[in-house]
């Protein structure tokens, strides 16, 4: 193998080298002898002529530098080495230093000088001073520094050719002790100072193609600040080609500075860093550099910054006190560009990482790639890092107010932008440069458009050109939870534009604050927030995405929300909402409902169709639901607020159509309550089965204003149409109804309204009129016109019906007049005019002439049963409640048991209570006359009083029609009297009974009566005196007079004066009748000898003496006990019969003396002895007083 051109062979460069090896040290000393007498011819002619030496020196340098140039001594050494001493060199300009060195030693290089070349070993300067001001011009105080060098082709190679042979001349250069002071008036408005002190700088060379070795220490001071501690050690190695020409130099060594005042080298700094404020610190370097600029340079190391701190908090809020910050690197520089191979900085629990690169960093403004990463810290302790003035107003307000709690951390964090662009972090430009991945754990974040923060948030967010991506984050939105959400935020430095994917289980209480929060619809806020008691689950999957600027015109969702198990109750509705199940799907700001169904308490309910642009102002509604009613638990819902007008139950069948915008929309329902019952205003009486069928159009505004559009209404087989606005019902302030109808059958009729009872009814009513309440408080009007034609209707406050009726109702400012009414009632003919005033309690006034009325068909009250039952507590109907006036005349009828001729009635009915004033009647030949009143208590109870008086009514006519015998008592009767009672049955009534009553009758006959019939079996009067008594079943007994008076206590009627006279005999009774047991208890006399006993009391002064106080020679006396029909009648005892003979002998044994006591009475007696009471005497006598 041939060797290189130019190289020895090897044998012989091997030869070679021994050969030198055996000459080295003889060599060696000829060498140095050659080279002291080569020093000394050269030194010597300088001793020789030092005096014109120095001013020579001075003279050159001055004009080289163009600056003065003087040294005060020059010492050229031979012996102890070839070399110069300069001493006191100093530098100036017009007068002022510039530079001064206390001593310069220069020593000549004996080897080279040997070799034949000329060079120095070692230049040492000590205590060098240099002052070196730059001026707002850039030029220097040293003109040496401000030529200019004229760039023309091989010019560079000459440069680095001359540095190198400028290097040949020098084997080390040393200053010892130095002073550097610097003065920067071209950075800054304020010249800026420093001063290098204790400067040590070594330069020495190792052969003239090999390394240079530069160590620099010192210390670095500005102002009264601690001096900053400079080491720099660095070797050097030139690469040249053949031709000694430079091609490189390759570095290596290291570097440190510690405790350098940042302020000191800021002016340097700053351009190179993205900051706009003055950084405040105390920095420390240690690091190594190695390369050359062909391959390029590497460094590694580290800084710590101590009390770092930024003006007016641009770097970290003002709030957080001075930082310590830890950076370690590794980094390369290849042709102006800075590559970071790794950095890593510490600050208290932050770590952060970087790599990438700097380019064109020789120019203002390089561009910068670098990738950053940082470890998981918490929020709180990264936020006070952040530099509030350096932030927008929106991402200051994110930071401080938004982001609350949590955990961060940096993945593949990327600045791809220039210094400028980081200089302005807070424009929009700047921001598009960032991009990255943002990690996050247990965030609490809280946003101003949302009612609830988001809690335990954990995921990452991804940033790219000023947009935010949201990578599957999860956690909590207040208590509902976020399975996932993900998504993008566009424009992030102002207001964002959002789109994002969100599932999640919602809290429903929460969705429904949210949902109020967002509609802008003030009614459908205000029905939003009256729901209350939610429950149950609603699961969502949709995507959100608006404008934060105009997050209500802007906000829309697409996806799906689900129901589950759903409950709430709305205030106005009472009822709660139950099992809510379905789903609803949205797109943008639309609503799809498909098949919702629930319960409405336990009614099922369902409900499909679409909401349209929800979250604006008015959203449009297209919605039908469908319901089963139970009635019995939705009376109170909004729609129906007048519980004291309306009240319902049964089950109801609904199909609703809602259509339109909610502040203005139409309603077409159908509702078939054929299965319920309900009431409406004490008029309407709806019974279950009745056929019953709306069909309803309405429009709706601002949800509380409805106004009826079309109503038809079918009952059984008829139908009516409702008009009006339903405004004022809805919201509980009135009603406002119109009713019209081609023709109502009664028979539907009286299973509907209240006024009706419920008979086979007939005919039909039409025409139309109008059900107006204001509101609760007012009074109900009505107004129109009805016709009704041969109807056969029951009013429920008679008892009697109305049959084939035809008449004209005008109701006219809420009055009722009612013209041409005829038909027939109760068992005749009548023709009939009216007219009513409807308000809370109305008045009816009636004036009727008829051809037969009977007073029952007028009295309705309850069915008297024998036995009392239970009677359900009711509210009067409308009708009952009013107070009614009827006047009336009827040719013929009944009262209760009295049939007349001939009546007048004037009766008035109010409170309960039916007034009598009076009933004027012709009946059994006479007449009556009745006034007083019944009333209708609680419980059932009947209430009654009435005067009555009866004139000259043919007794015997009487019983044949009220008690339906014949030939009981003939003759005319007088009564007069008061009777009153009450109780919930007839027998009660008759048991409560008080008051009083006379009777009186001339000249009749008894045919038959069972107590006298008994009596007479009794009397045998063949044995007494063979007198023959009346056969009253063959001509019965004529009787003069009768009189009585009673009086009646607790049902009991009693008398102590009842007087029988006929021609025959006397009869007289005391005692009691229990009209409700219809029995006796009476004690009775009977005088038989009326005619013997007249003639006996005649007798002038023996009559009285014969007769007694009685005026009868004879008196017989029973007890009649039991039944009036059948009455227990027994004689009083014989020992009793016998006192009463025995009276009459013992008168007679007495006569004399009782004759002459009598004649000296009968002159004071006038005509009144002759008619003492008989009552009273046959009461002594019935009371056992018998002598």
């Amino acid at each position: 193998m041939s060797s290189k051109p130019g190289e020895p062979e090897p044998t012989k460069k091997k030869e070679k080298h021994k050969a030198c090896s055996r000459k080295t040290p003889i060599t060696v000393c000829f060498l140095y002898l050659t080279a002291w007498v080569i020093a000394f011819l050269v030194a010597l002619p300088l001793l020789l002529e030092k005096v014109q030496l120095e001013p020579l020196l001075e003279r050159v340098v001055s004009k080289k530098l163009g600056l003065n140039f003087s040294v005060d001594d020059i010492d050229i050494r031979i012996f102890d080495g070839p070399g110069v001493t300069f001493s006191n060199i100093i530098v100036s300009k017009a007068g002022k230093p510039l530079a001064s060195v206390k001593q310069a030693v220069v020593d000549i290089s004996l080897n080279d000088a040997l070799k034949g070349t000329f060079s120095f070993s070692q230049i040492l300067l000590k205590k060098p001073t240099i002052h070196l001001v730059r001026q707002k011009d850039g030029t220097f105080n040293v003109p040496l520094l401000n030529k200019k060098v004229t760039k023309t082709k091989g010019a560079t190679a000459g440069k680095k050719i001359t540095a190198i042979s400028a290097l040949a001349f020098f084997g080390q250069v040393k200053l010892e002790d130095g002073v550097f002071y610097w003065e920067d008036n071209a950075v800054g408005t304020a010249p800026f100072r420093t001063m290098f002190t204790n400067a040590q700088i070594s330069i020495a060379r190792r052969g003239l193609v090999k390394s240079l070795a530069l160590k620099v220490t010192g210390e670095l001071k500005t102002g009264g600040v601690p001096p900053a501690l400079l080491d720099i050690d660095i070797k050097a190695n030139p690469v040249l080609n053949k031709e000694w020409k430079l091609l490189d130099v390759a570095l290596s060594g290291s570097a440190s500075i510690d405790q350098l005042d940042i302020k000191n080298v800021w002016p340097y700094i700053a351009p190179h860093l993205p900051l706009n404020r003055k950084l405040k610190g105390i920095a420390s370097w240690n690091g190594n550099i190695s390369g050359s600029k062909t391959s390029g340079f590497l460094s590694s190391g580290n800084f710590v910054f101590k009390d770092v701190r930024l003006g007016d908090g641009e770097v970290f809020a003002d709030k957080v006190p001075p930082q310590t910050i830890t950076i370690n690197y590794d980094t390369g520089l290849d042709d102006n560009t800075v590559t970071i191979n790794s950095a890593k900085a510490t600050m208290g629990v932050i770590e952060l990482t970087a790599s990438g690169t700097a380019k064109e960093i020789n120019t203002p403004n390089p561009k910068i790639l670098v990738t950053l990463g940082m470890n998981e810290v918490d929020l709180d302790d990264i936020k006070c890092y952040l530099p509030e003035k350096a932030l927008t107003a929106q991402q200051a307000t994110f930071l401080n107010k938004n982001l609350v709690a949590g955990k961060i951390a940096l993945k593949n964090f990327t600045f791809d932008g220039d210094l400028e662009k980081l200089r302005k972090i807070g424009t929009p430009e700047s921001l598009r440069a960032f991009s990255g991945k943002l990690s996050l754990n247990e965030m609490k974040i809280s946003l101003p458009t949302l009612t609830y923060p988001f809690l335990d948030i954990a995921g990452s967010i991804t940033l790219s050109q000023n947009e935010l991506y949201l990578d599957s984050l999860t956690g909590r939105y207040g208590a509902s939870r976020l399975a996932d959400v993900s998504g993008y935020l566009t424009d992030i430095h102002g207001w964002p534009s959002f789109g994002v994917y969100i599932k999640a289980d919602v809290n429903l209480d929460e969705a429904k604050r949210i949902l109020s929060a967002k509609v802008t619809s003030p009614e459908l806020k205000n029905q939003i927030e009256k729901i209350e008691e939610v429950k149950g689950n609603i699961k969502v999957d949709l995507t959100i995405a608006g404008d934060t600027a105009d997050i209500t015109s802007t906000l829309s969702m697409d996806g799906e929300i689900m129901f589950d198990n759903v409950a709430m109750r709305h205030k106005s509705f009472e009822l709660p909402l139950l099992n809510l199940n379905g789903k609803m799907e949205m797109s943008q700001d639309d609503f799809y409902i498909e098949n919702l169904s629930w319960k409405m308490g336990s009614s099922p309910c369902s409900v499909y169709g679409t909401l349209l642009n929800a979250f604006q102002k008015d959203p449009k509604l297209d919605i039908t639901i469908k319901s089963t009613m139970s009635l019995d638990k939705i009376s109170d819902i909004w729609l129906m607020k007048f519980s004291d007008i309306y009240t319902q139950t049964g089950t109801a069948k609904m199909e609703m159509s809602v259509r339109g915008n909610v502040s203005h929309f139409k309603v077409s329902q159908k509702l078939d309550m054929t299965e319920a019952e309900y009431r409406l205003a004490n008029v309407i009486q709806k019974q279950n089965g009745l056929k019953n069928i709306y069909a309803l159009e309405l429009s709706v505004t601002n949800l509380n204003k409805l106004k009826t559009d079309r109503l038809l209404v079918d009952i059984g087989e008829s139908r009516f149409e409702v008009n009006g606005d339903l405004g004022a019902f809805a919201n509980g302030k009135g009603i406002d109804l119109t009713f019209s109808s081609d023709g109502m059958l009664f028979d539907d009729m009286d299973r509907f309204f209240k006024v009706l009872d419920d008979i086979d009814g007939g005919g039909y009513i039409s025409g139309a009129f109008s059900l107006k309440k204001e509101s609760p408080k007012k009074e109900v009007k009505l107004l129109g016109t009805l016709r009704l034609e041969n109807a056969n209707f029951k009013l429920s406050i008679f008892s009697g019906i109305f049959r084939e009726a035809n008449g004209i109702f005008e109701l006219v400012n809420n009055k009722l007049f009612l013209r041409d009414a005829n038909g027939r009632f109760g068992n005749g003919k009548f023709t009939l005019s009216a007219n009513a005033v409807f308000k809370a309690k109305p008045i009816f006034n009636i004036n009727m002439e008829a051809e037969s009325l009977d007073l029952k068909d007028f009295l309705r009250t309850h069915k008297l049963e024998e036995t009392r039952e239970k009677v359900e507590k009711k509210k009067p109907g409308y009708l009952a409640r009013g107070e009614w006036n009827i006047k009336g005349t009827s040719q013929k009828g009944k009262i209760g048991i009295i049939s007349y001729d001939n009546l007048n009635l004037t009766m008035r009915f109010a409170n309960d209570t039916f007034n009598m004033a009076p009933i004027n009647l012709s009946a059994y030949g006479g007449s009556i006359t009745i006034d007083g009143e019944l009333r209708i208590l609680g419980n059932g109870m009947i209430g009654f009083g009435y005067n009555f008086k009866a004139q000259d009514i043919e007794m015997n006519d009487y019983m044949e029609d009220a008690l339906k015998t014949k030939e009981v008592i003939s003759g005319k009767l007088n009564l007069t009297g008061h009777v009153k009672g009450k109780g919930a049955t007839i027998d009660l009534m008759k048991r409560s009974l008080a008051g009083s009553l006379s009777i009186s009758s001339d000249e009749g006959v008894i045919h038959k009566f069972t107590v006298f019939s008994k009596i007479f079996s009794l009397l045998n009067v063949s044995q007494y005196f063979k007198l023959k008594f009346p056969d009253l079943a063959v001509h019965g007994m004529p009787f003069n007079n009768i009189k009585a008076d009673f009086k009646l206590s607790s049902g009991i009627a009693r008398t102590e004066n009842l007087m029988i006279d006929s021609e025959a005999m006397r009869i007289s009774a005391v005692g009691d009748y229990n009209v409700a047991d219809a029995a006796i208890d009476m004690k009775i006399g009977v005088m038989p000898f009326r005619t013997i006993d007249r003639l006996a009391t005649s007798i002038p002064m023996f009559g009285e003496v014969l007769t007694g106080e009685n005026k009868a020679l004879l008196g017989l006396y029973f007890t009649a006990e039991g039944p009036v029909g059948g009455p227990n009648v027994k004689a009083i005892p014989l020992q009793s019969i016998a006192g009463g003979i025995g009276g009459l002998l013992k008168r007679i044994m007495e006569l004399p003396v009782n004759a002459a006591k009598a004649m000296g009475e009968v002159l004071q007696k006038d005509e009144k002895a002759g008619s003492n009471n008989a009552g009273t005497q046959q009461k002594e006598i019935l009371e056992g007083q018998v002598d």
